[in-house]
């Protein structure tokens, strides 16, 4: 009867191990990597993406992705005018693939920094298809420029010291609400659940699947 028991006991424990092991493993999520870098010089060099700019300062995004798709970046700056960072010019292919970094807007452009003190705020959206028609939409009437005025000491700001909690990647508040005009794809652009986090000069965003969607996030960048 000992015996019998025993077996029964390793049977059942069998097949315990077996059900996990043929469990379904779970599916890795989708992560994207963007570094701010700010011209110093001749020199790139990655900067914290909280870190407070000065007026005429250059700076350019080096932006990797698990996953395919098609980018699209573009930019409001702090006195209201917009503009294309990626694809430079706004027609051209805008495919990139998982693994290799891509610098926006490109090797041989930069973004420079001006217009009142606020914040220039930067929306990319990562696409599994190119999305026809996709064009900067016109400010509505009666809008104001973005010129919250991040706070930072003038000693703070000329050594570079200054940081602001508001500045680097987050979501969107409302997608259906983006400063770009999609045409008939518009219903394709939908909040997703990211995450978001920061790692040494470098911001990390991810998906809790690989399910292929729009991804919709901006990136603020603050400057005095």
């Amino acid at each position: 009867m000992r015996n019998t028991r025993a077996s029964i006991g390793l049977a059942l424990l069998a097949g315990i191990c077996l059900a996990q092991d043929s469990a379904p493993p779970s599916r890795p999520g989708r992560a994207i990597k963007v570094v701010l870098e700010i011209k110093d010089g001749d020199a790139w060099r990655a900067q914290d993406s909280r870190i407070v700019l000065r007026t005429n300062d250059e700076i350019r995004f080096r932006f990797n992705s698990s996953t395919g798709g098609y980018l699209y970046v573009f930019s409001i700056g702090s006195d209201g005018k917009n503009s294309w960072l990626f694809p430079r010019p706004a027609k051209a292919i805008s495919r990139v693939e998982p693994g290799p970094d891509y610098v926006i807007p490109d090797q041989s452009s930069s973004l420079v920094i001006g217009g009142p003190p606020g914040y220039e705020v930067i929306y990319w959206v990562l696409s599994p298809a190119p999305l026809d028609g996709l064009a900067p939409a016109t400010p509505p009437r009666g809008s104001q420029p973005n010129t919250l005025r991040p706070r930072c000491r003038e000693e703070a700001l000329q050594q570079r010291t200054c940081v602001d909690a508001h500045a680097g990647a987050g979501p969107v508040s409302n997608a259906g609400e983006l400063p770009l005009s999609l045409g008939t794809g518009k219903d394709r652009l939908v909040a997703r659940s990211l995450s978001f986090s920061s790692e040494k000069n470098s911001d990390r965003i991810t998906t809790p699947d690989s399910e292929p969607s729009v991804i919709v996030y901006e990136f603020r960048v603050a400057h005095n």
